[in-house]
């Protein structure tokens, strides 16, 4: 689902786990993958852990 010109974290979670042999990066170096979490019920994405230990996600420019 796509509200204004973004995707949910929802949508982003499903489309992840039905097809889970492409894979997305984070634009931001360096570039690790983004992959679906779900805790309590809440579907949500977030990158794999590099050598900073953050999430790189939370990096992006908002809009």
């Amino acid at each position: 689902m796509k509200t204004a010109d973004f995707y949910t974290k929802e949508s982003i979670y499903d489309w992840l786990k039905d097809n889970p042999s492409i894979q997305v990066k984070v634009n931001i170096s360096p570039y690790p993958l983004v992959i679906p979490e779900k805790r309590l019920n809440t579907k949500y994405v977030k990158s794999s852990p590099d050598y900073t230990g953050k999430d790189n996600l939370l990096n992006l420019p908002r809009e």
